[in-house]
């Protein structure tokens, strides 16, 4: 390939490396294609597993890697308009076994399905005072014992049962009337 034509993965790689990439994607395709793109890269042959084992090295580098995906992926773009042609043929042949597996293909191509998402996100705040009461009913709702009610609210437990119970803390007297034929 021409510098000016390399994508980015490409272009990080050294010569001998693009090399290798561009005959991974000629030639015959099968077992072997990893240790021929090797020899014919250019790089030091030796005895079959060698190879073998240099070219796996290489396969396994993530530059060569993301090489690999971004020539593929131009590879299938060039390619588009020939696979679009076979699928039409495909589509429009009515002795074929797969002209509607063709025209659902083609329609998906043309028009792809799409889908909706709808998230709602409530954000509340609460003071500690409310997460406190809502985790003490929640542990009473549950059974808890009073020991671990103390353990987990401290000096807080009597107010949260104080509201929890609407009891209202207060000391009461009893007045005699001021006037007793009254009763007021």
């Amino acid at each position: 390939m021409k510098e000016a034509t390399l994508g980015p993965a490409m272009g990080a790689l050294l010569p001998r490396q693009r090399s290798f990439v561009d005959h991974l994607f000629i030639g015959p395709q099968g077992p072997g294609r990893y240790s021929r793109a090797y020899r014919q890269a250019g790089y030091a042959s030796g005895n079959a597993e060698a190879v073998a084992a240099s070219a796996s090295r290489l396969m396994a580098d993530p530059g060569i890697q993301a090489a690999i995906s971004e020539v593929a992926r131009k590879t299938a773009v060039g390619m588009a308009p020939e696979a679009l042609d076979i699928l039409k043929q495909i589509m429009r042949d009515p002795q074929n076994k797969d002209q509607f597996k063709a025209a659902k293909m083609f329609q998906e191509a043309a028009a792809p399905p799409e889908s909706t998402q709808k998230i709602e996100v409530t954000h509340r705040t609460v003071s500690n005072a409310e997460q406190d009461l809502i985790d003490y009913r929640a542990m009473r709702a549950l059974g808890v014992a009073r020991e671990k009610l103390i353990e987990m609210f401290g000096d807080a437990l009597p107010r949260l049962e104080r509201v929890e119970g609407n009891v209202v803390d207060a000391e009461f007297v009893e007045v005699e009337p001021a006037d007793p034929d009254r009763g007021w």
